[in-house]
């Protein structure tokens, strides 16, 4: 993936997860059909309780258990699963104190959402107290075209105060999470 910014001067780190296939994992429930299809919609979850809920707060309560995040099999062996790793996105990325700036814009952001599973794409960006630091997360699950990639996705930030920045994201691959952090000295 490449990343071009076009309104400020600032540092990015791209983070990208992405292409979890289908697996035999017999724990998966019924209603999603692969392992990346839960763990899409754990990031998909966070993104609307955060940034169309207003919730200030996620704690997981299925975090542990026989499913989900992470599994404890019989022998006391832990197995960390394919939606740990893409909720990690949001837990590792998004720091206590940061606000969620919900003036976010994905631009034609692909097909609607149908209840259960998410829209082709979403986003959720926030940004650190000291105004130094803006974090995105975004969900690519276009399932039109499963090995395509999108040509170029633009993100609209309001960064308040009559500032606006507009982010192009190039060549993000079906199916993946990506997390990009820009800094700078002061948004």
């Amino acid at each position: 993936m490449t990343i071009v910014e076009a309104q400020f001067n600032c540092v990015m780190q791209t983070v990208v997860m992405t292409n979890f296939s289908a697996n035999s994992d017999p724990s998966v429930q019924l209603e999603y059909i692969t392992d990346w299809d839960r763990a899409m919609h754990y990031v998909h979850g966070t993104i609307v309780d955060f940034v169309h809920g207003g919730s200030t707060v996620f704690m997981d309560w299925s975090m542990a258990g026989d499913r989900d995040l992470v599994t404890i099999l019989d022998n006391g062996t832990i197995r960390l699963n394919t939606p740990y790793y893409t909720f990690g996105q949001i837990t590792k990325y998004f720091k206590p104190g940061y606000s969620v700036l919900t003036s976010l814009n994905v631009i034609s952001p692909g097909q609607q959402a149908d209840g259960t599973f998410p829209a082709g794409i979403e986003a959720m960006a926030a940004i650190n107290p000291s105004r130094t630091e803006i974090v995105i997360v975004v969900l690519c699950d276009d399932r039109h075209e499963s090995n395509a990639t999108v040509a170029e996705l633009l993100i609209e930030l309001d960064l308040g105060g009559g500032r606006y920045s507009t982010i192009a994201l190039k060549d993000v691959e079906q199916r993946s999470v990506t997390t990009v952090v820009l800094t700078t000295d002061k948004f």
